[in-house]
């Protein structure tokens, strides 16, 4: 069974997602990060956030951009 784990500010909920690799034993080091919600905002900062506390965790991004057809 897979899990997912959606958040909308990544490094703000970093202690919550710990907690979820922990408690569902999770040991894939792959994640997909979907960073399109910043492309209506005018501060994108918490995007770099995000993907530098997955990479600080080695976690090996996936980047998505829901924008684009495949």
């Amino acid at each position: 069974m897979k899990k997912i784990f959606l958040t909308s500010y990544f490094a703000g909920t970093l202690k919550q997602f710990q907690s979820f690799i922990k408690d569902n034993a999770i040991i894939d080091k792959a994640v997909v990060y979907i960073p399109t919600a910043g492309n209506v905002e005018e501060y994108t900062g918490y995007i770099d956030e995000g993907k530098k506390a997955l990479k600080e965790l080695n976690f090996m991004i996936d980047e998505l951009d829901i924008t684009q057809p495949e």
